[in-house]
């Protein structure tokens, strides 16, 4: 049997272990995503659009949506309006459910989008088309 000292330093020690291998989870699912992303950036301004695009919508959408570094973010989405833009002429084009997909995401945002069920303006300090 362990000394009870000896326990508390082990329990001490598998909380940090676990801090450790949660953060270091949540940096390489950050760096993953961003480093997809710049993949995609780099296919779309080389115009080396493969038959399939959802690999290289994909990672900008996820950075849309989940990224925390602002410039990173507009950058996937100025990436993201080229990309519609060289498609336009594509057939079949992937530009409606792009677009389907983006408002889809807007639309959870309550504090942009009132909900159906409780229609109320959204408020007047967060960030909008007049601000």
């Amino acid at each position: 049997s362990l000394k009870p000292v000896v326990v508390v330093r082990f329990d001490e020690r598998q909380k940090q272990l676990h801090s450790v291998v949660t953060q270091t989870s949540q940096d390489q699912q950050m760096y993953s995503v961003r480093v997809l992303c710049s993949l995609s950036m780099a296919v779309v301004a080389l115009d080396a659009l493969p038959e399939k695009l959802n690999p290289v919508v994909r990672p900008l959408m996820d950075v849309i949506k989940k990224e925390e570094n602002d410039s990173l973010q507009e950058e996937a989405a100025t990436c993201l309006a080229q990309l519609i833009k060289v498609c336009i002429n594509r057939d079949p084009s992937p530009n409606s459910k792009i677009v389907k997909n983006l408002c889809s995401f807007l639309c959870v945002d309550t504090s942009i989008t009132p909900s159906v069920t409780n229609p109320v303006a959204p408020s007047t300090n967060s960030k909008g088309c007049d601000s």
